[in-house]
């Protein structure tokens, strides 16, 4: 939550904080009834469902290359299941050393 009481989303594919214009119960309401495959459509590849399937709600997927990367191509990057603190802290290293 940024300084303001709206929700702050973590990009994997800019390491930037972007400002959702959300507050708390906007963004439970939104998580509940939104379009929430709309808002990561540009992230997805063919067969995302299957490794979002085999994550639980501590796991994401890592990439790589990354997504923020100019390497990275949806298609044919190698991907994993890993802690979702290991995939913020990594990408939060990233953000920190390209002073984002």
């Amino acid at each position: 939550m940024n300084i303001d009481g709206k929700i702050d989303y973590f990009a994997p594919d800019t390491l930037e904080f972007e400002n959702l214009e959300l507050n708390y119960n906007e963004f439970v309401h939104w998580t509940k009834n939104g379009d929430i495959k709309g808002f990561y459509e540009s992230l997805f590849w063919d067969g995302w469902e299957a490794y979002a399937e085999q994550a639980d709600e501590s796991q994401g997927i890592s990439i790589y290359p990354p997504m923020w990367s100019n390497e990275y191509n949806a298609e044919s990057a190698s991907r994993r299941i890993v802690p979702l603190k290991e995939l913020f802290g990594v990408n939060l290293e990233y953000r920190e050393k390209f002073m984002l």
